[in-house]
């Protein structure tokens, strides 16, 4: 990696999402980066004087919609990096990394057949749907992983292509961006690596009905819900506090 890049939190008011914030704030010790900035909501034991904050409230019942808005604000914003880093609080950064790269999942294709053979039918997969009759070539980027975005190209983006739960995907695939494949476990229920959501044969953990599989190998982890055995891993792994908390 060639410079340092600012990283971008869109938050929330929400108990659980505080606690994994938390712990992810510190996993970024094993990304070097310049700046942390926080849109929307900022927590009470954030370090105002090392995070960088953007009040940024709007509703809708629709979370990615939220997402995305603060997603077009952070390219607004003069003093954020040219490329930054979209970063989601239930997102750990367990290995120390020099760079974030794009992870294909799989093509629009499979993701669509998958929910078809699992008659699964929602507002996600009649947009996977929408997206396959217009561009049946293009590639699902899907997985739960921190993302680099650019904020010239998301300015033009929003004005051209943009479909708010697939935002991820457009955005790689309209700039065709060079990609890491990984096999999604989230999706296939295999015990591949996907997402961030972990694999391997150890220390096994669930979250809800599934099984969380962390792997040393692993760059990334999400909690994709709070578990007290999640929480208990990631304060072994992450026991003191950082220069953006309080």
């Amino acid at each position: 990696m060639d410079k340092k890049l600012d990283i971008v939190y869109p938050l929330i008011n929400s108990v659980q999402d505080n606690i994994e914030f938390k712990y992810s704030l510190r996993s970024l010790a094993n990304y070097p980066h310049w700046n942390v900035y926080i849109i929307g909501y900022l927590p009470p034991r954030v370090n105002k004087t090392k995070v960088k904050h953007i009040d940024y409230n709007m509703y809708s019942p629709y979370w990615h919609i939220i997402t995305s808005n603060k997603l077009y604000q952070a390219s607004m914003v003069s003093t954020i990096s040219d490329d930054f880093i979209f970063m989601n609080d239930d997102i750990y950064i367990i290995k120390e990394v020099k760079d974030i790269p794009y992870y294909k999942v799989w093509s629009l294709e499979d993701h669509l057949n998958y929910f078809k053979q699992k008659n699964i039918m929602n507002s996600y997969t009649r947009e996977i749907l929408e997206m396959y009759n217009r561009y049946p070539k293009w590639d699902s980027f899907e997985a739960h992983t921190p993302i680099k975005y650019n904020k010239a190209k998301i300015q033009m983006f929003v004005n051209v292509f943009w479909v708010e739960t697939l935002r991820r995907s457009n955005y790689c695939n309209y700039y065709d961006i060079e990609w890491v494949l990984v096999n999604s476990w989230d999706y296939r229920n295999t015990t591949i690596i996907s997402d961030c959501k972990y694999y391997g044969s150890t220390n096994v953990y669930w979250c809800g009905n599934r099984p969380i599989r962390f792997s040393t190998g692993q760059e990334f982890v999400s909690s994709n819900g709070s578990h007290d055995n999640l929480i208990r891993y990631l304060d072994n792994m992450f026991p003191d506090k950082c220069e953006y908390e309080l």
